[in-house]
């Protein structure tokens, strides 16, 4: 019980204990293991403890309306035992649980003698009644993901030739009113938006631009009108686009979605997490904007949405953390030198909720960082209060093995290839499963083919991992 009490001391509101107040916990309080489905405390019940929760989670239903979620480090029913109250909900384990049992009686004195301790409880009921504003906010995110793009009125698409003159595509693009023009190439389709529009203004005539074609961007991303929302949200957020043609059944453009048609397909959802992330201009801020993650994640669950389209998008959400927190904390001269890649599991793209740190950093050949340490140390901490757990297998950019110029990382490949090991092996592995967020990505696509080609001059280390 020792080492479970430790990792008590550090949480709060425990944390807000002296010495002698956590012995009086450890002499009462006991560990139990429930099962999933476990109802712990019948709705009207007078229960006569509190509950800390280790590991699991503990659904609060009110018949079927699902009211909250508790969670590892969540304390329960607290707040009732204060104010001597029944329960208002039904208590049920959603996965299996282990958790403290700390009397009644041992909880009331420790609240009567600590008014710090008191009041974390009374503040947490205001905390409470918030996330669950928030889960409101997100069920209607999970309406709109749930409907189908053919449900939007769609802005009308202007599809002009790649020889046609600017200035012409442009007369055409406002009498039809048109937020973008489609350019049809010969064998493709390209799209000019206002950007690309500001720099004819700024360069045309410097750069001797005459034709659409000219200032187009490619390739084109489009989507059928038969898609869900959610799907052309997901495309949007991990294209980095705001206009999206839509397509018919046939394959036809029939007109374009913007971006801020689906954010404001609701009035009340109006600014998703990833917007959010992309405007935060602090840790502070950021921080603020992730911890909606697990509120989004929770609601679009109890909409019914599936775990893999869950999944895709906390991934794309993620990327987009891990590029702004790279912008926020390392030097702006790192931004083309260094490329900050994800590996494992966040690699891979297979993440719900917060998995573990897995993260490194490959340099420039030739380039030296400074307070290498300072920096790898602070983005790690910011990782920790965004509630990435530390990996423990010290896979991160703390680790010097884990931050290295690509020519380092490439006689490392060599090592693991010319004196194969268990530990060689999954390193291998977890390399492999990477993918860049920020930075320079050719760093990672240079790396990754090289581990490639000298796998596939030694094809009998296939057999290692077959094995496996």
């Amino acid at each position: 019980m020792a080492a479970f009490l430790k990792d008590l001391q550090s949480t709060p509101p425990f944390n807000k204990l002296d010495a002698s107040e956590i012995e009086a916990i450890e002499k009462t309080a006991q560990i139990a293991y429930y099962p999933d489905n476990t109802v712990l405390i019948e709705k009207g019940s007078v229960e006569q403890k509190l509950y800390y929760i280790i590991k699991g989670v503990v659904e609060a239903r009110d018949g079927d309306e699902l009211i909250d979620l508790y969670q590892e480090h969540d304390t329960l029913f607290g707040a009732e035992l204060l104010g001597n109250q029944v329960s208002k909900y039904q208590y049920s384990v959603a996965q299996e649980l282990i958790c403290y049992e700390i009397p009644y009686k041992t909880f009331k004195e420790l609240a009567e003698q600590n008014s710090a301790f008191r009041d974390y409880f009374i503040a947490t009921i205001a905390k409470r009644i918030d996330t669950i504003k928030e889960k409101s906010e997100f069920a209607s995110l999970g309406q709109l993901m749930t409907a189908r793009l053919d449900t939007i009125t769609l802005h009308s698409a202007t599809i002009v030739k790649a020889n046609t003159p600017v200035i012409e595509a442009l007369e055409q693009m406002e009498e039809a009113g048109s937020s973008c023009i489609i350019v049809q190439n010969e064998d493709s389709l390209g799209i000019v938006t206002d950007a690309d529009l500001r720099k004819y203004i700024l360069k045309g005539k410097s750069e001797n631009i005459a034709s659409i074609g000219d200032i187009q961007n490619t390739p084109i991303y489009t989507i059928s009108q038969d898609e869900l929302l959610f799907n052309a949200l997901l495309l949007m957020t991990q294209k980095n686009i705001k206009h999206l043609p839509i397509t018919n059944s046939k394959g036809e453009i029939i007109g374009v979605v913007e971006l801020i048609d689906i954010i404001s397909a609701f009035s009340n959802q109006t600014h998703l997490i990833s917007a959010q992330i992309v405007k935060a201009d602090s840790l502070e801020a950021l921080l603020a904007a992730t911890n909606r993650v697990p509120v989004m994640i929770s609601a679009l669950h109890e909409r019914g949405i599936k775990s893999r389209y869950i999944s895709k998008l906390v991934f794309e959400i993620n990327k987009k953390m891990y590029e702004k927190l790279f912008t926020l904390v390392f030097p702006s001269s790192w931004r083309d030198k260094a490329a900050l890649i994800l590996l494992g599991s966040e690699g891979r793209g297979e993440q719900t909720l917060r998995t573990d740190q897995d993260n490194a950093l490959i340099f420039e050949d030739g380039f030296v960082p400074e307070d290498l340490a300072s920096y790898t140390e602070k983005f790690v901490k910011a990782l920790d209060k965004v509630g990435f757990p530390r990996c423990k297998g010290n896979v991160m950019v703390i680790n010097p093995k884990w931050h290295k110029s690509l020519d380092e990382y490439k006689k490392e490949i060599d090592s693991w290839i010319e004196h194969p090991s268990m530990e060689g092996f999954m390193d291998m592995a977890i390399l492999y499963d990477s993918t860049a967020v920020s930075g320079n990505s050719a760093l990672l696509k240079e790396l990754v083919g090289y581990l490639v080609q000298r796998v596939g001059e030694h094809k009998e280390l296939i057999a290692h991992f077959a094995k496996a």
